[in-house]
């Protein structure tokens, strides 16, 4: 810039990330859980993926099934520029979030999505500050975080292209699709030749948190088909989270 003669350029200012967890059955990772515990690992997680792009990122803590605790913890979170909470956000008796948000003046813009894994996320906003609400499960947060999250911070940063690069791959075996909802799942993409082939990885449902370590993609299932067959020509979403 100096040899050209540029004193001044315009930038885009860096966004702020708090990140809260919430859930009667988080404990913290050093310590060890109970039967029906589990360690509070989606807080690192978000943290790693935020800072794949953004620096001033911040793990505001763990909070309890507790309607006053969580309200306290959020406007907290509330002074970043995008706050991320996970857990507490579907139908069940102890998912108070939603309820907090509205209660504390967020406007929200959805509170369910047709996606699997993911379809209990809620994004709102209050003011000019984002609040991503997202689910519980491990493989639910980072799938939401990719689609949701990290294309937003990236606009916000002024970046012109935002989407996640697309392979197209042939499927190795068939694949049967139950629910009519998008899907993304854990698969490993390897290079053949000059082409691609994909395969799924063996995983147990959105908490099998082990699945994305073996993965490398995410394959993506149209909610308008019912099967896929070995030898199709499938979509793989790359994230920087997997590779």
């Amino acid at each position: 810039l100096a040899a050209v003669g540029k004193s001044n350029v315009k930038v885009h200012a860096t966004p702020s990330v708090g990140i809260i967890s919430t859930g009667d059955e988080l404990v913290d990772i050093t310590r060890k859980p109970k039967p029906w515990q589990i360690r509070n690992s989606n807080s690192y997680a978000l943290a790693a993926q935020a800072l794949q792009i953004v620096t001033a990122v911040e793990i505001l803590g763990r909070v309890n099934d507790n309607k006053s605790e969580i309200r306290k913890l959020i406007q907290k979170g509330l002074k970043k520029d995008i706050l991320i909470l996970s857990g507490g956000v579907s139908m069940g008796e102890y998912d108070l979030v939603g309820g907090v948000l509205l209660d504390l003046g967020v406007k929200i813009f959805f509170e369910k999505v047709a996606l699997r894994p993911g379809k209990p996320t809620v994004f709102g906003m209050k003011g000019d500050k984002l609040i991503f609400a997202l689910p519980g499960n491990p493989v639910s947060t980072f799938v939401t975080f990719e689609l949701f999250v990290k294309p937003c911070i990236k606009k916000m940063m002024g970046c012109t292209s935002y989407e996640h690069p697309i392979i197209h791959a042939e499927l190795e075996k068939e694949i049967k699709i139950k629910k009519k909802r998008r899907e993304y799942r854990p698969a490993l993409l390897k290079q053949e030749g000059s082409g691609w082939k994909v395969s799924l990885i063996d995983w147990h449902g959105s908490g099998d948190l082990f699945s994305l370590t073996k993965a490398n993609g995410l394959l993506i299932i149209s909610e308008s088909v019912g099967k896929l067959n070995a030898g199709d020509m499938v979509e793989v979403m790359l994230t920087d989270g997997l590779l």
